[in-house]
């Protein structure tokens, strides 16, 4: 069984986060909450969303669905 985790960049500083996603309303961007026990959450930009794929790159980074591969 392969891990639920989203990645997207932040509204507010542009940095990439990982955790799960939740939408309170289709009028505002969704949000991701961190996977830590303070359940941090950040508003995203929804066209960065990603789900993980399951599967690690050569160096065991995550890849998630939209990334770029190079084989």
């Amino acid at each position: 069984m392969r891990e639920i985790s989203f990645r997207s960049k932040r509204t507010d500083n542009g940095e990439w986060i990982e955790g799960y996603v939740y939408r309170i309303s289709e009028k505002l961007n969704p949000f991701i909450m961190l996977k830590n026990r303070h359940s941090e959450s950040y508003q995203v930009f929804i066209e960065t969303v990603g789900q993980y794929t399951g599967r690690n790159d050569i160096n065991g980074n995550k890849i998630y669905e939209g990334d770029i591969v190079r084989c």
